[in-house]
C-alpha cells in the first residue's frame, strides 16, 4: 500500500494478484513461488491539485483569507428634469420679490407726494430789544408814588475842584423798578429815605444807606481825621 506525496491525498492501495484464476491443477511449486515474489506493479500516478502556499499576515497570523477587490459604487443619477425645475422655480421667485419691492417703493413714493410738505421752521424771532435804563435828569424830582422797588448799587468815588484844593465823595447808583436809575451822593439818599418810608411800603436796598460799608469808612476817616486836628 503506498501513499500519496500529502496527508489530504487519496490512499491507493496496489491490485493484489488474483491467484485464483492464475493457479491451475498443473501449476507446479516452483512457478507458484515466482508468482508470489513477482514485484508489485507499481501504481499509476494520480493527479492532484497543488496547494498554494501559505500568504503571511503582518499582523501575526500565518495564513489570511484572500478578500476578492469589492466592486465599485454605481454613480449617482442625476435627474435633469428636477435640477431644471428648481432653477425655473428660483428665477420665478427672485422675480416676483423684485416685483413686490418696485410695488412697495411706488407705494411710498405716492403717499409722500400726496401729504402736504411740512411749514417750514419760522426764523427765531428776533430777540426784543431789552428797555435801556433811562436816567433821571438832575433837575428832575422823584415821586415816590410812581415806583415801587429802589436798589442802591455801584459805589464811585468822584472828585471836585482844582489841583490845590479838591474835593471827593461818593456817589451811589439808585435803580428804580429795574429800568430807570438816577446817581445821587449818600446824602442825597439818606433824605430820600425818609419820604419814601413815608409814601410806599417797602425797603430800600441795602436796607439803611447810613448803615453802608463804605460810607461808615468814610465818616469813620473823617471823626480820625478831625480828632487828630483837634490833639494838634
Amino acid at each position: 500500500m503506498m501513499s500519496g506525496e500529502g496527508d489530504d491525498a487519496p490512499v491507493v492501495g496496489a491490485p493484489a494478484p488474483n491467484l485464483a484464476t492464475n493457479l491451475s491443477d498443473s501449476t507446479t511449486e516452483d512457478e507458484l513461488l515466482g508468482m508470489i515474489n513477482a514485484p508489485t506493479p507499481a501504481p499509476a500516478p494520480t493527479q492532484t491539485t497543488p496547494t498554494p502556499p501559505p500568504v503571511s499576515d503582518p499582523f501575526g497570523s500565518s495564513t489570511a483569507p484572500i478578500v476578492p477587490p469589492a466592486a465599485p459604487a454605481p454613480a449617482p443619477v442625476v435627474n435633469q428634469n428636477a435640477v431644471n425645475a428648481q432653477a425655473k422655480f428660483l428665477e420665478e421667485r427672485k422675480a416676483m420679490q423684485a416685483k413686490l419691492k418696485a410695488k412697495k417703493d411706488a407705494a411710498a413714493a405716492k403717499k409722500a407726494a400726496s401729504q402736504p410738505a411740512p411749514p417750514v421752521a419760522a426764523a427765531s424771532a428776533a430777540p426784543t430789544p431789552q428797555k435801556k435804563s433811562k436816567p433821571f435828569g438832575e433837575g428832575e424830582t422823584l415821586h415816590p408814588s410812581s415806583f415801587k422797588s429802589v436798589s442802591v448799587t455801584d459805589p464811585q468815588q468822584r472828585k471836585e475842584g482844582g489841583y490845590f484844593s479838591s474835593s471827593t465823595y461818593w456817589v451811589y447808583k439808585f435803580v428804580i423798578n429795574e429800568s430807570n436809575f438816577v446817581i445821587r451822593r449818600f446824602r442825597d439818599m439818606v433824605a430820600l429815605e425818609g419820604r419814601l418810608h413815608e409814601s410806599c411800603p417797602g425797603c430800600i436796598l441795602p436796607p439803611s444807606p447810613d448803615k453802608h460799608k463804605l460810607r461808615m469808612m468814610e465818616e469813620g476817616t473823617a471823626a480820625q481825621s478831625l480828632e487828630f486836628a483837634q490833639g494838634r
